[in-house]
């Protein structure tokens, strides 16, 4: 199955990883990004040298008419685009008697109401294909100190079904769940190693698992409306 790959956060990280492994499995990449320009353009650059064919798309998603844009540019460049993955979030602490509203919509937006108005647009526009949200193992619990982030999470899991139901059998929708796949840009790397340590399995998803998390569901084509945990336990 070959086509055309959208990566929103696509620029570096997990986005990026994700982006070349794609690459690598003969899909054309869509990267979008909103201020990672140098590493946006690396990451292109690489994918390029890999023989397939790769555009960056900046937008800042939280203007809300970029979302629409967003497709209607990818597909003026790809028209076979058919898959759709859903990683750029916003990742921040707070509780919930200190949540205020400003910040209520700002996670929300980005971590809900983009990835919903994405999934409706790619739907209208790609006909089929391959739907993937990226969740987080807290939806888990209900206790966490990142509260607003775990909520829009939790919500993007219910959406996950329902637009599942909705859009059978044309396009699958699904998501995946990981504890720490990389250590975070602020993170001592022996307290991640000691926190892998408490895990049931001593391990938390690598990199490699999430590749093989995402090949499943792009070419198992019975599952939809599903969530994949991948965090060596921790959700237990």
């Amino acid at each position: 199955m070959n086509g055309t790959a959208l990566i929103t956060g696509g620029a570096k990280r997990v986005g990026k990883q994700i982006a070349l492994y794609l690459a690598d499995q003969g899909y054309n990449i869509a990267l979008h990004y909103n201020t990672s320009t140098s590493e946006a353009n690396e990451t292109r650059k690489e994918i390029l040298q890999k023989s397939k064919k790769c555009e960056v798309f900046q937008y800042d998603l939280r203007d809300e008419k970029n979302i629409s844009q967003l497709i209607n540019d990818v597909t003026k460049q790809f028209s076979d685009l058919n898959i759709l993955l859903n990683n750029a979030s916003v990742f921040k602490e707070s509780s919930f008697t200190d949540t205020s509203p400003d910040f209520f919509n700002e996670m929300f937006l980005i971590n809900f109401k983009v990835p919903f108005f994405l999934t409706k647009e790619f739907a209208r526009h790609a006909k089929k294909g391959n739907i993937i949200n990226f969740l987080d193992t807290r939806i888990s619990k209900n206790k966490s100190k990142y509260f607003i982030y775990t909520l829009t999470k939790k919500i993007l899991e219910d959406f996950t079904k329902m637009a599942a139901l909705e859009l059978a059998p044309s396009i699958r929708v699904n998501a995946i769940a990981p504890g720490f796949v990389l250590p975070p840009d602020n993170c001592d790397k022996d307290f991640f190693e000691q926190f892998k340590d408490k895990l049931p399995l001593k391990k938390s998803c690598n990199i490699k698992d999430l590749f093989n998390a995402i090949s499943y569901m792009l070419h198992t084509s019975s599952i939809t409306g599903q969530t994949l945990f991948l965090d060596g336990g921790e959700s237990l």
